[in-house]
């Protein structure tokens, strides 16, 4: 940041593209007006503006030189909520899962700790700063969301798992395991969250949506980043869909993911992947049409721009892709070959 001796009546001046507007004002009321939604703050900024309105400012910023990632910086997108990307076994383009963090009066809710022995570290140093009792939630059953959870027993060997029963049945751990679907509802204090089922990218994902139905916790169903890959033995993309033109009703405001940054436009992004996979169907159905039944000469056709090494997830969706149109009577399973 700039340190830096203002004049009176000095009007700021903006460029119009990449900042839109300028205000001088106080720290505290920029927190108050994000608080209450009347204006974005980039984390690093809300981070900043916060220490500069403690009396200890000057202090604290020494300490925090040394911190790594989500303690020198409080990744704080929405009040009371924190992203930290953390090392995770996840797959390209990702190298993390976001540890997403809501605080509440009486506990914090820990959703996908999915840290695997890189990251570790990083969650000890999180655990370990906590000043209430954890419970962890899970969007999902792959390993990359829920790794880390034996740390977090290590710390608290008390705290409660809420899961989608076909997630809770896959995970290993000695931790209380609690059963949830859609609607059920997580007070914590000031703003509740309920659970909302998000099928589709496995048989048991689920989310979180704040009581202004604004902002959305979605898991993988999106990602920050490109499009996402269905679980191939429990995953579908009739449920896939039909997940997108619900997410497609809501009057969200900011999408959470796992993987990936925040995604501030999310109705624009949900009608891309809605399109996209719509495009994608219409390519599987003229490639059979025009007679090709393979499975790996239809993967060549419609991924022709997928880098090798994924390839094998395409393929995934491909697959998925097929079932669909198979089920719905568009496409007969008896002319394709399984390569």
């Amino acid at each position: 940041y700039i340190k830096s001796e203002i004049f009176d009546k000095l009007d700021p001046i903006v460029d119009g593209q990449e900042l839109v507007e300028g205000q001088w004002i106080m720290p505290k009321t920029a927190i108050k007006h994000w608080i209450e939604g009347k204006i974005l703050l980039p984390p690093p900024i809300l981070h900043l503006l916060k220490k500069i309105d403690d009396e200890n400012f000057v202090e604290i910023s020494r300490e925090e030189t040394f911190l790594p990632v989500g303690f020198q910086t409080k990744i704080e997108i929405y009040p009371d909520i924190q992203i930290i990307p953390i090392a995770s076994s996840t797959i390209k383009p990702f190298f993390n899962t976001n540890l997403i963090i809501i605080e509440g009066k009486n506990n914090y809710i820990l959703i996908d700790p999915g840290a695997n022995d890189k990251g570790k570290e990083h969650l000890k140093l999180i655990l370990k700063n906590l000043n209430k009792i954890p419970i962890i939630f899970l969007t999902h059953h792959h390993y990359d969301h829920w790794e880390g959870v034996d740390m977090i027993e290590e710390f608290y060997p008390d705290t409660i798992i809420y899961a989608h029963e076909n997630t809770n049945s896959k995970i290993k751990t000695s931790l209380k395991k609690i059963n949830v679907n859609d609607n059920f509802i997580f007070d914590i204090g000031d703003t509740k969250y309920h659970v909302i089922e998000l099928l589709g990218h496995t048989d048991g994902h689920i989310g979180l949506l704040n009581d202004k139905n604004n902002v959305l916790i979605s898991g993988d169903h999106i990602v920050g980043v490109g499009s996402t890959v269905l679980d191939h033995k429990n995953g579908s993309m009739i449920d896939y869909m039909a997940t997108c033109e619900k997410i497609k009703q809501l009057p969200l405001e900011l999408i959470l993911p796992s993987h990936g940054p925040p995604i501030f436009n999310p109705k624009n992004l949900i009608l891309k992947y809605i399109d996209h996979r719509k495009e994608r169907e219409a390519e599987i159905l003229r490639i059979i049409n025009d007679g090709v039944t393979s499975i790996d000469d239809m993967l060549r056709l419609c991924y022709q721009d997928t880098p090798l090494d994924m390839l094998s997830f395409a393929r995934r969706n491909l697959i998925l892709h097929i079932k669909k149109l198979i089920i719905e009577n568009q496409v007969k399973e008896t002319i394709l070959i399984q390569d």
